[in-house]
């Protein structure tokens, strides 16, 4: 997560949270983590419809598993090219 934080200038904790669901979706997050990433358009799509959903204390109201899948299958394919 540390690589993340260096590359999209958000601290690992705003991270930890989006991906849990424990705040909302910061400004310009989607496209600082798609551009990392190096997400597809779908891909890109998917995850900006994604980060309209309003957190709650217990996570996101619809969505967690597939934003976590996104997440994690765009950085297996970015630790495949390294």
């Amino acid at each position: 997560m540390a690589d993340q934080a260096n590359a999209t200038d958000f601290p690992a904790s705003v991270i930890s949270a989006v991906e849990t669901g424990s705040i909302a979706i910061p400004n310009h997050y989607v496209t600082k983590v798609s551009e990392w990433m190096q997400l597809d358009r779908l891909e890109v799509l998917q995850l900006a419809t994604l980060s309209r959903f309003k957190p709650k204390k217990s996570g996101l109201e619809d969505g967690p598993d597939d934003l976590r899948a996104i997440l994690k299958k765009a950085a297996g394919r970015d630790e495949a090219a390294r």
